[in-house]
């Protein structure tokens, strides 16, 4: 069975550019990367960070889309417009999670009634349970010496 040639797939071809075939080891390399930045999210995971903890797990989760996009995707060696719309897109994911964070880190500041964000590990624990494993600085008590 023969098939026909079809001229207008060859414009399609021309516009999209040539495919960009890269060594093993780029691959490998991009592998590990995503790898160890998956056990960087683990283990922030387990540190004590508070509120930054979000923030440093979706540093590490816009660089691991990123490699992905980039090596995986070849949006890295594609047309730059498409780089364009990626960046924009990443831009405007910040500034919607910036605005969800500083509304819950905010909300005791307005109305302490409203107060409501607990983190997850503290979620059933009392008052008391709470400033008590608060430092003594920020309990308003002297330190001991």
């Amino acid at each position: 069975m023969s098939h026909a040639h079809d001229p207008a797939l060859d414009v399609i071809h021309e516009e999209h550019g040539e495919h960009h075939v890269l060594p093993l080891w780029i691959y490998l390399a991009v592998y590990g990367a995503l790898l160890a930045l998956t056990f960087v999210t683990v283990g922030v995971s387990y540190l004590d960070l508070g509120t930054t903890a979000i923030v440093a797990a979706l540093t590490v989760a816009i660089v691991k889309a990123s490699l992905v996009a980039g090596y995986f995707m070849h949006l890295r060696y594609d047309d730059r417009f498409n780089s364009l719309i990626f960046v924009a897109s990443i831009l405007f994911m910040v500034l919607f999670f910036s605005f969800v964070f500083i509304d819950l880190t905010s909300r005791g500041l307005i109305n302490p009634v409203e107060d409501n964000f607990v983190l997850r590990k503290d979620q059933g624990k009392t008052e008391q349970q709470l400033k008590a494993t608060k430092p003594a600085a920020e309990r308003g008590e002297a330190a001991p010496p």
